[in-house]
């Protein structure tokens, strides 16, 4: 049953702290497809949990218990409803979580920066279950408008949990004997397909009822009523609420949670707090985080400035504006700040994730996706290295906050990305790609490393993440051809000599970070005229890294993570040499400008028959190599050029008519391509 009012006067009051900020602290949907014989549940679950167990005031929970792998008596309990779930999200595989409708993958993947970036939402659902006594409930569901909802297509879903189903021996053969909030069944008019849901004007709420009558199997005491609202295209959860939410709650109401520094006037983000109940409640001000020495933060209300520790109070039925700000000092750094309230009647805390960036040139981004295998650091190789250049203006940031910042225009100082991928996929994803390339066109230089990054995105292989778009950003921004998978014979890692970067790096062996058998180290070549081989292994013809030098950026690319790198001294090394090319330390001018005025001169005669010769301008004091392409950039023709040879005569007999580029390398370097055209 559904029915629409004006807030009435008795529920007015209770409204009322809410409509002066249009919008609600926004509890996260936590849908969690699991299984009691699924040995990698039983792994994973407790990582989850204990997330879960902190933040029951930010979240909402719901168990799925799937038909498979094997035995699990609370599937059997309610097989239809819960397959009906498992096909809306397309799950295929246990365990797996879904945020706010949203597939994230395995549970590990709920982190507390999830949690405290959930931000607001405009409508609030207030969820209570009357006890008619004998098993039967009633469940009255209001939910309020309090600000602009947008135009969508939505449903509502009722569900009942059972909070705790505890089992003297293992119901399944992973070994888990306690399971936390197991779905029992829906109640909403329509099951598990939702009701319809269309949202009341600002100002004015919509009423459900619903019923339910407790199964015998069931501990009655146990069992609570979860409510949420779904957007039926996109699938996103704006809203979830149950009887058992907080009555005096922080809401985040800013929109800009990753901002860059503000030296002049600091950085201030919005925040409320409402106590929904009839006496006024003490909280304690949280303000925790890292951050510069210099930076200073503290929280405004009223104009009375609260520190970490201090109490504020929030008069009973009432809302009340809070400022977090953030005083950001010269030091340049990353700052990650949580701001928020503890309440001590109910031991509750919350909070919500602030970042700022100030006056950092050096990024190093991290994946945050979990290794496909194994446990493997992918931040400390690269930190290390980037520490011992002596570089102040550094910083490191997880790849999905990379994309906040991204989003927020606040990494425009930014001048040179590392980015360690590790073994995980999606190496890298269309909206990062884009951002990268953006970058780059803009003079940012870039350094990617990652066993498989490669594959995954070049290779275009069935099983791969990569698409058109991500190997033309490897071919034309990275300058580097994915040649094949990595073997185990691939068990060095040594630099190309000659190469002014990095000869004499060194050479090291390669650390199967990822399990014996998870050795897929890339094997890749240069893309002439930016490209350069830089690294091999075990043979010179199998090339391990690239890096390239266009108009306005440079990039690395190497075919393993430095966690691969068993030599630390190696390591550093590429971290050393990989900062001072970006940051011009390292520069090869001259010998550019010599390699690069070699062949200057058109060759003569062109277009030509039987031969041409090229002038070389002056002798070269090197070996070097000339090559021949044609439009489609298959190599047609090389040739050996002597130390000390002013010019090479070049026969074309062998070449069929048309357009062809040749250019010289010294093994390293490359020189402009210049155009050939054959007649015969």
């Amino acid at each position: 049953m559904k029915k629409i009012y004006k807030l009435s006067i008795a529920f007015c009051m209770l409204m009322l702290p809410f409509l002066s900020n249009g919008q609600a602290k926004k509890l996260i949907m936590f849908e969690h497809f699991t299984q009691a014989s699924c040995g990698p549940c039983a792994a994973q679950n407790p990582a989850f949990q204990a997330v879960y167990v902190n933040n029951k005031q930010n979240v909402n929970h719901v168990a799925y218990h799937t038909s498979w792998p094997g035995v699990d008596p609370m599937n059997a309990a309610n097989a239809p409803e819960v397959q009906a779930m498992v096909n809306l999200y397309t799950v295929s595989g246990v365990p797996n979580m879904i945020s706010n409708g949203v597939n994230i993958g395995s549970p590990t993947a709920v982190t507390q920066a999830l949690i405290d970036q959930a931000g607001s939402s405009p409508i609030k659902i207030f969820v209570e279950d009357v006890n008619n006594g004998g098993g039967n409930h009633d469940v009255h569901v209001k939910i309020a408008s309090l600000g602009a909802v947008p135009t969508a297509n939505y449903i509502i879903r009722a569900m009942v949990v059972e909070e705790e189903v505890n089992y003297a021996t293992a119901p399944g053969s992973n070994g888990e004997k306690e399971f936390p909030n197991v779905f029992r069944k829906f109640i909403n008019t329509n099951g598990s397909a939702g009701d319809v849901y269309n949202p009341a004007n600002e100002g004015e709420f919509v009423e459900y009822t619903y019923s339910y009558t407790v199964a015998p199997t069931w501990q009655e005491d146990q069992i609570y009523p979860i409510v949420y609202v779904q957007n039926v295209g996109t699938k996103e959860i704006i809203q979830s609420g149950t009887s058992k939410d907080e009555k005096v709650e922080a809401v985040n109401v800013e929109t800009q949670v990753f901002q860059k520094g503000d030296l002049t006037n600091g950085n201030d983000f919005a925040f409320n707090l409402t106590n929904l109940t009839e006496n006024d409640v003490d909280l304690d001000v949280s303000i925790q985080g890292t951050w510069p020495a210099d930076w200073n933060a503290h929280v405004t209300i009223n104009g009375n400035i609260y520190n970490n520790g201090d109490k504020v109070t929030v008069p009973a039925n009432s809302t009340i504006g809070a400022t977090f700000n953030a005083i950001v000092g010269n030091t340049p750094g990353i700052g990650d700040f949580s701001a928020g309230v503890y309440n001590s009647n109910t031991q509750s805390l919350q909070s919500f994730a602030y970042t700022i960036i100030s006056g950092v040139t050096d990024l190093l981004v991290v994946s945050d996706n979990q290794p496909a295998s194994g446990t493997v650091d992918l931040k400390k190789a690269y930190h290390e290295g980037l520490v011992a250049t002596g570089e102040q203006a550094y910083g490191a940031l997880g790849h999905l906050k990379t994309l906040k910042g991204f989003d927020a225009g606040a990494l425009d100082e930014i001048k040179h990305i590392y980015y360690s991928v590790g073994w995980t996929f999606p190496a890298l994803t269309n909206e990062m790609a884009g951002y990268f390339q953006n970058f780059m066109d803009n003079g940012g230089n870039i350094m990617i490393a990652g066993q498989d990054v490669n594959w995954d995105l070049s290779s275009l292989d069935a099983s791969s993440n990569g698409n058109a778009a991500t190997k033309a950003l490897m071919n034309d921004y990275f300058s580097t051809n994915f040649i094949n998978d990595g073997d185990a014979t691939s068990t060095q890692f040594k630099s190309v000599a000659g190469d002014f970067v990095f000869d004499a790096t060194g050479t090291s062996g390669i650390n199967k970070s990822y399990g014996a058998t998870y050795y897929y180290p890339d094997q890749i070549e240069a893309i002439a005229p930016e490209g350069y081989n830089i690294f091999t292994y075990n043979t010179a013809a199998k090339i391990a890294g690239v890096r390239s030098h266009h108009a306005n950026f440079k990039t690395v690319n190497l075919g393993i993570g430095l966690e691969m790198v068993a030599s630390k001294a190696v390591s550093d090394e590429i971290m050393k040499r990989t900062y001072q090319w970006f940051h011009g330390i390292i520069t090869g001018t001259e010998f550019d400008n010599y390699l690069q005025n070699l062949g200057m001169d058109q060759n003569y005669p062109n277009p030509a028959d039987q031969y041409t010769v090229i002038n070389l301008g002056k002798a070269s004091d090197k070996e070097l190599t000339l090559q021949v392409v044609d439009l489609t950039g298959r190599t047609v023709m090389v040739k050996q050029v002597a130390k000390g040879s002013t010019q090479e005569t070049l026969s074309t007999q062998d070449l069929g008519q048309g357009i062809y580029q040749y250019f010289l390398s010294d093994g390293s370097k490359v020189s402009t391509a210049k155009k050939l055209v054959v007649i015969h």
